[in-house]
């Protein structure tokens, strides 16, 4: 619900941005300013000419989507020794928490949460509580689409189309990683009397038999994936802390409600956020390529972006870590 009421005030608040020559009758056939089609980017589909508005709504969104399976990874040649610091903290992260040592870190950190929190903790994730989480979500992207149709506003369509964007490519690479890996998760072939199960990895045989357990969180990747273009959009800190806030939230509570490890949580904010980042960067209209191949968004000066994500502490918890960038 924090998400549905912050993406309403936003959208209240924000300008109405109209593409030059447009109409109501046309909203979403034209970016909100017109993009350069030549600059080139790093990486594979990544030049100007790709971005929103190149072609109608629904077959851009298709052309992208298929475009962006390959463009993101061809991108990585491109990175900063930052980026592949960052990516390389995440896997380690992650290989660390989940190797098999008898049981995993990964296990002894569920093992003590689910001891040390009893069984008169709160369960968020519940039938009921599920579907209203989502049905919220994707409510506050449904509201951004409307807003943006019914009123002329180009700007909120095209919000709300690169979060679809980011969302279906966050599906297809979370259910990739868990194919091959074929983890199963917390509660898979639980003994009586167990805590939790030990996080083994089957392959491919266990990924049908499993799913939708496994690494990463799927439920992590759809809801940063969404939630950091939305932000990354608009590019509001206010905005974006409240919903990198309700990312967290999922992220932390797949953990403590048994339904994932906390390395399949921390990995999943992690592909989700960068995802909707890449997306809006590389795609949005608010961004263009500069003369470094990089995507530089077009009103300087803002905060780029704020991700919350959990971390293990050391010595043993699961806490909440909050990142900017400039």
């Amino acid at each position: 619900m924090v998400c549905a009421l912050s993406l309403v005030v936003a959208l209240a608040a924000a300008p109405v941005d109209e593409a030059p020559g447009s109409d109501a009758a046309a909203p979403v056939e034209a970016p909100a300013v017109p993009v350069p089609a030549d600059a080139a980017g790093r990486g594979v589909f990544t030049s100007d000419a790709y971005r929103y508005g190149r072609h109608s709504l629904l077959p851009g969104l298709a052309l992208r989507t298929l475009l962006d399976v390959v463009a993101i990874p061809s991108g990585v040649a491109g990175w900063s020794a930052f980026d592949f610091t960052e990516a390389g903290v995440v896997v380690a992260s992650t290989v660390t928490l989940s190797l098999p040592l008898g049981p995993s870190l990964d296990v002894r950190l569920q093992r003590a949460l689910r001891s040390g929190l009893g069984e008169n903790t709160i369960i968020w994730w519940t039938p009921a509580r599920d579907v209203a989480l989502w049905a919220s979500l994707w409510a506050s992207v449904a509201t951004v689409f409307l807003v943006g149709l019914i009123g002329s506003r180009p700007a909120e369509v095209e919000a709300a189309t690169l979060a679809v964007e980011a969302f279906l490519i966050g599906q297809l690479y979370s259910n990739v990683i868990k194919l091959f890996t074929g983890r199963a998760g917390p509660k898979d072939g639980l003994t009586p009397g167990a805590l939790s199960s030990d996080g083994a990895y089957g392959g491919p045989t266990a990924f049908f038999r499993l799913w939708p357990s496994g690494t990463p969180s799927g439920h992590v990747v759809t809801a940063y994936a969404i939630l950091t273009a939305l932000s990354t959009y608009y590019a509001q800190t206010w905005l974006t802390v409240a919903l990198q806030a309700v990312g967290a939230f999922i992220a932390v509570t797949v953990v403590l409600d048994n339904y994932h490890f906390a390395s399949e949580s921390i990995l999943g904010a992690a592909i989700g956020f960068g995802i909707g980042r890449w997306v809006v960067q590389h795609r949005s209209t608010r961004y263009r390529n500069g003369a470094d191949g990089l995507p530089h968004r077009r009103d300087d000066g803002v905060l780029d972006a704020v991700t919350v994500v959990p971390v293990v502490v050391p010595g043993g918890g699961l806490g909440v870590g909050l990142s900017a960038t400039w």
